[in-house]
């Protein structure tokens, strides 16, 4: 039973998911594409996007992360993880309002007209640093540092002795999940490369941030990863999780 809900969370939910926004937005059909990264003559093409699906959907799983965190906070008797868990919310915190660009574009789309603030200066992730984009290296960090944790370490998790460890590590499905980002990233670019996101002539609302797609896949293994966590009772005990 356990195996059947693994495969639902795991597979099936991110496959139609991602099949459907991807078929959404590459459709031709500007009515679909515009539900997932919509377009608005007023607003700045980098402020488009966070009306959409896409972006929605990565709002919600972060702040469904951040409450989850909350209530193990209050109700873990550990102050060990009872820190464990504030600093997951608080790092989740941080990266939801930095999608949101800490309401910036909200205030505009109900305002009616766009802001003096320029884009790179909304949040700290889309800053340059000596010339080079902070947003840049951190994908690039993010990415060796998901696939050590969510591939490497879940398949050498029958090696670990380390007991406590071992109770954090993701299981053997986040493997699976995994793929499935890098298989549906690859795809997305590949689509988004041939121009089926053109409409008219005029390019979709992600044009030059495709990689949305994987950031909305990405936030979806971090959420099943936080169900991992607060599901695995006695966190830091030296009783191993069952995998």
């Amino acid at each position: 039973m356990l195996h059947n809900k693994n495969f639902v969370l795991f597979v099936v939910l991110p496959v139609c998911a991602n099949l459907i926004l991807i078929g959404m937005y590459f459709s031709g059909n500007q009515f679909a594409q515009y539900l997932v990264a919509p377009q608005f003559d007023w607003l700045h093409h980098r402020s488009w996007r966070e009306f959409g699906l896409l972006e929605q959907m990565q709002n919600a799983f972060l702040l469904t992360i951040v409450f989850l965190f909350a209530i193990e906070v209050i109700k873990r008797p550990s102050l060990l993880e009872k820190a464990f868990f504030l600093c997951g919310g608080l790092v989740m915190l941080f990266l939801l309002l930095e999608e949101l660009d800490y309401g910036i574009h909200f205030y505009e789309y109900f305002n009616g007209q766009e802001s003096t603030i320029e884009v790179k200066q909304r949040n700290w992730h889309n800053r340059d640093i000596s010339g080079r984009s902070i947003n840049g290296r951190l994908k690039k960090i993010s990415s060796l540092l998901m696939a050590f944790w969510f591939m490497v370490c879940p398949l050498l998790s029958s090696r670990v002795n380390f007991k406590v460890l071992s109770n954090i590590i993701p299981s053997r499905w986040f493997v699976v999940a995994f793929a499935l980002v890098i298989l549906f990233s690859s795809l997305t670019h590949y689509l988004d490369d041939l121009g089926l996101a053109d409409i008219d002539g005029v390019a979709g609302g992600l044009e030059g941030n495709i990689s949305e797609f994987r950031e909305t896949s990405t936030y979806y293994l971090y959420l099943l990863y936080a169900i991992q966590l607060i599901t695995t009772k006695d966190l830091f005990s030296w009783s191993a999780r069952e995998t």
